[in-house]
């Protein structure tokens, strides 16, 4: 274990003191890389930095880990959930039931009285009801466990 340590001591200076590049290239793409540009003439800005120390590195993957972070939340905040139902189903009525039960939004089609909706469910491959469906994931009948992990209710 003290190996390990000493080890990592003697080459943390090298990893923190690696040189980094950051331009903007002619379309506006912003770079950030251990190379310069490979076309300096082309290039609009070029930022070098010489080092880093281990509390900017720190930060700066706090930041994106934060920034990640906020992406995944977005993302579940905009997931839906679609239900393909029919009015004499009980697992359909458990589904809605559920899910008002707990404020899960959701948007239910009964395919017996919709067309257009009944094209929806067997282009899904639907074979039963109800056929829940969030994002690409799709599932024949009924599961809240499915339902919340996809919706990823049980996340902060």
């Amino acid at each position: 274990m003290k190996f390990w340590k000493i080890v990592m001591m003697l080459f943390l200076p090298l990893i923190i003191c690696a040189q980094i590049y950051y331009w903007v290239d002619e379309n506006g793409v912003e770079h950030y890389s251990s190379t310069p540009p490979p076309e300096q003439a082309a290039v609009k800005d070029l930022q070098q930095s010489d080092t880093m120390t281990a509390e900017e590195i720190e930060k700066d993957q706090k930041a994106l880990q934060e920034q990640i972070r906020a992406q995944e939340a977005e993302k579940r905040k905009n997931r839906k959930l679609v239900m393909y139902t029919t009015s004499w189903c009980k697992h359909c009525k458990a589904a809605k039931a559920y899910c008002d039960a707990n404020k899960i939004p959701y948007v239910s089609y009964d395919i017996e009285t919709s067309p257009k909706h009944e094209a929806e469910y067997r282009a899904l491959g639907g074979g039963g009801v109800p056929l829940l469906v969030v994002g690409n994931a799709k599932l024949n009948g009924w599961s809240a466990k499915w339902v919340r992990k996809q919706l990823d209710l049980d996340k902060g």
